[in-house]
C-alpha cells in the first residue's frame, strides 16, 4: 500500500445504445455510476448531456393526458411509477398501473403483488367504493397490556 499511484484503474466498456444526443446529434452510449445504469453523450468532454433509463409501463398519464407512467426507484431503492413529464405533472402511484379504468369512479386500475405470490387489481382511488378497505392494525390498549402482564407473573 506504499504506492497508491501504480493501481491501474479498470476501464469499463461502454455500450453504444440506437439513440442520439438532443444536444450535440453524436451517439448515446451506456455508462454505470453510482445510482446504475444511464445513457451519455459519446462525445464527452464537450457535451455532457445524460438521461436516466426509464422502464415504459404503455400507460398514459391519467392527470395530464400527454405523458406516459414510467417505472422509477424512490430515494431508497422502492420500486414507483409516476409520470415520464415530472415537474410538469406530479402524478405518481406506488401499484403497477394496467390498462383498464374503473367502472365507478373512472380512476386507473392498479395490480398489487403480495409477498405470498398473489396479485389483485383494485382502483388507485382511495374514496372510491369499489376499492377494498385497507387493513390497519388495532394498537394494543392499556388494559390489553396489563392483562398480559398479569399472565405472564402467574
Amino acid at each position: 500500500m506504499d504506492d497508491a499511484s501504480d493501481v491501474d484503474k479498470i476501464q469499463i466498456a461502454s455500450m453504444e445504445s440506437d439513440e442520439t444526443c438532443e444536444l450535440c446529434g453524436h451517439p448515446m452510449v451506456y455508462k454505470f455510476g453510482r445510482y446504475g445504469k444511464f445513457l451519455a453523450c459519446s462525445n464527452f468532454p464537450e457535451c455532457k448531456n445524460t438521461k436516466p433509463i426509464t422502464v415504459g409501463t404503455g400507460v398514459a398519464c391519467p392527470k395530464c393526458g400527454e405523458g406516459e407512467i414510467v417505472e422509477r426507484k424512490s430515494k431508497r431503492g422502492r420500486i414507483f411509477y409516476g409520470c415520464n413529464r415530472y415537474p410538469q405533472c406530479d402524478f405518481t402511484l406506488w401499484d403497477k398501473p394496467t390498462h383498464e379504468f374503473c367502472d365507478t369512479c373512472g380512476s386507473i386500475i392498479v395490480e398489487k403483488s403480495y409477498k405470498n405470490g398473489t396479485t389483485k387489481k383494485f382502483c388507485s382511488n382511495e374514496t372510491c367504493p369499489t376499492r377494498p378497505p385497507k387493513k390497519t392494525r388495532k394498537k394494543k390498549s392499556d388494559d390489553s397490556v396489563k392483562k398480559e402482564e398479569d399472565r405472564k407473573s402467574e
